[in-house]
C-alpha cells in the first residue's frame, strides 16, 4: 500500500509541476521529490516531458489508437472515429488530449476526423472507468458473475475461474 502511496504522490507532484512549467509560474524548471526515506529525486525539466513519453516511437498512444480502429470492420470506423472517449488518471496529464488528437489526425491523414471527448472535471475522469464498470457489474446480465465473499473464502481463486472465464 505505501509504495502505491508514494508512487501515486510522486506521479500527482510531477503532473503539478508540469502544468506549472507550462503556465510560466515555476520557480525552476526542475522538481526536486523527496522520498518517505529521506531521498531525494531530481527531476530535469527535459524528464517532465510527458508528451515525449506518450506520443513517442516504442510507446504510442495515437497510433496504437488508429491501428484499432483501422482493423475493425469499414462500417463501424466512422463511429468509432466519432466516439473516442479518455479516462484515466493518466489522461489528466496536460497536453494528453490534444497530443492524442494531433497524432491521430497526423496518421488518418485523408480520413474522417476523429472527436476525442474528456470530461473537464479531473474527479469524473479519473473515476470514470470504475462509475462504468459499476453501472455494468449492476446490470442482470453479470449478476449471475458476481462472487460472494462466503463463495470465495469457500472455493478460493479457483471460483474466479469457474464463473467468469467459462
Amino acid at each position: 500500500y505505501s509504495v502505491d502511496r508514494v508512487a501515486r504522490d510522486l506521479k500527482e507532484q510531477l503532473v503539478s509541476q508540469k502544468a506549472k512549467i507550462a503556465e510560466n509560474k515555476a520557480d525552476s524548471n526542475n522538481l526536486i521529490v523527496e522520498l518517505p526515506d529521506g531521498q531525494k529525486l531530481e527531476f530535469m525539466d527535459f524528464e517532465l516531458d510527458f508528451e515525449s513519453i506518450f506520443f513517442n516511437e516504442q510507446v504510442n498512444v495515437a497510433k496504437s489508437l488508429y491501428q484499432v480502429v483501422e482493423n475493425c470492420d469499414v462500417d463501424l470506423k466512422r463511429e468509432l472515429y466519432n466516439k473516442v472517449v479518455v479516462v484515466g488518471g493518466n489522461s489528466l496529464i496536460p497536453e494528453f488530449v490534444p497530443g492524442l488528437e494531433k497524432g491521430i489526425s497526423d496518421l488518418a491523414v485523408g480520413q474522417l476526423k476523429m472527436k476525442v471527448v474528456a470530461a473537464q472535471k479531473s474527479y469524473e475522469r479519473k473515476m470514470a472507468n470504475w462509475i462504468g464498470a459499476s453501472i455494468m457489474a449492476s446490470t442482470a446480465a453479470f449478476q449471475n458473475l458476481w462472487i460472494s465473499r462466503f463463495e470465495f473464502a469457500e472455493m478460493g481463486d479457483s471460483v474466479i475461474q469457474r464463473k467468469c472465464l467459462n
